[in-house]
C-alpha cells in the first residue's frame, strides 16, 4: 500500500536568492519519500486552503512560513493522528524576539544582545547587528551590519518595530544542520554561497579548533527549545573554540547536504508512520 504524504513549498518571497536551493531539497525529499513506498504530493503555501486540508494526507512535510498558512496547518496538526514537520504552532510562536528570549532564559551562549524598539540607543559595541525581530529575513534589509555608531544613526528604522540588535564576534564562521530524532548532523565552513553577502564581515575560517560534539548538542538544545525537527543555523567558533549561535532557523535548504538530510526526514517519517500506516 502506497503511503501518502504532501511536500508543501515555501512561497518565493520567504526564500530571497534561495528558490532554487529549497526546490532542490524538496526533490531530495521526494526521491527518498518515492523510494521508501510513498506517494508524494505537491504544494504551495499560498494554496493552502481549509477544504484541502480536511482530505490531505495524514503526513505533511512543510516549508512554509506565512501567517496564514501556518494557521491553517495549526488547526489540521491538532487532528489525531495528524504529523507536520516542522510543527506550525512552533513556528507561530518563534519570531526572533521570542526566540531570542527563549534561547537566553535556557543559557544558550549569544553573542551579548539587547532587544529594543530604537536600536540607535543601543548600548552594545561597536560593529554589531541589527535584526528585525520579526520572522524570516525577506530582504537585505531585514539583517543589517553596522561597523560604528555613525553608521547606526545615519541608517533609518521603521517605528514601532522590535528589533535584535547584537555584537559581532570575531571568529570562524560555522553553519550547521540537523534533524531532531535522527543521528544526522552536519556542520562546515561556508565558502562560496551568500544569501545577502553579509558572510563577508566575518572573513575567511582560520580553522580555530572547537569541540564538534558541543556544538551538536548546542544545536539539539536550541532546536528542542524551538519546537523544531529540521533545522539550521549559524555559530562563531572564537580563537579560543568557545562557541556563539548568532542565527537558528527552520528547514533550511540542506544544500551541501540534500540528500543525507532527505534520507534523516525519511527517517522521522517511517518513526512516526509506524502508527499510521500498520
Amino acid at each position: 500500500m502506497k503511503k501518502n504524504i504532501l511536500l508543501v513549498h515555501r512561497a518565493h518571497r520567504f526564500s530571497p536568492n534561495c528558490v532554487e536551493r529549497d526546490a532542490a531539497v524538496l526533490s531530495a525529499i521526494q526521491q527518498a519519500l518515492e523510494a521508501s513506498d510513498y506517494a508524494v504530493q505537491h504544494m504551495d503555501e499560498d494554496a493552502i486552503t481549509e477544504e484541502f486540508l480536511h482530505t490531505a494526507p495524514p503526513m505533511i512535510i512543510s516549508m512554509a512560513r506565512s501567517r496564514v498558512a501556518l494557521l491553517k496547518l495549526a488547526e489540521w496538526e491538532r487532528r489525531e493522528g495528524n504529523c507536520l514537520w516542522n510543527a506550525a504552532k512552533a513556528l507561530l510562536v518563534n519570531s526572533r524576539t521570542e526566540q531570542t528570549k527563549r534561547l537566553s532564559l535556557a543559557n544558550i551562549p549569544l553573542p551579548p544582545t539587547e532587544l529594543t524598539n530604537t536600536p540607535q540607543a543601543t548600548a552594545l559595541r561597536f560593529p554589531l547587528w541589527v535584526k528585525s525581530g520579526g520572522g524570516d529575513a525577506e530582504t537585505g534589509t531585514d539583517v543589517r551590519y553596522f561597523a560604528d555608531k555613525q553608521e547606526l544613526l545615519d541608517a533609518t528604522f521603521p517605528q514601532s518595530c522590535a528589533y535584535v540588535v547584537s555584537e559581532h564576534v570575531a571568529g570562524d564562521l560555522v553553519k550547521f544542520y540537523g534533524v531532531a530524532g535522527t543521528s544526522f548532523f552536519y556542520s562546515y565552513y561556508p565558502t562560496s554561497f551568500s544569501k545577502f553577502g553579509l558572510e563577508k564581515h566575518n572573513g575567511s575560517p582560520r580553522g580555530y579548533a572547537f569541540d564538534t560534539e558541543a556544538l551538536r548538542q548546542l544545536a539539539t538544545k536550541a532546536a528542542t527549545l524551538c519546537g523544531f525537527t529540521l533545522y539550521g543555523g549559524d555559530c562563531i567558533v572564537r580563537p579560543d573554540g568557545t562557541l556563539a549561535l548568532i542565527d537558528f532557523n527552520d528547514f533550511p535548504s540542506f544544500a551541501p547536504c540534500a540528500h543525507e538530510a532527505a534520507a534523516a526526514i525519511v527517517q522521522v517519517a517511517e518513526q512516526a508512520g509506524s502508527k499510521i500506516w500498520q
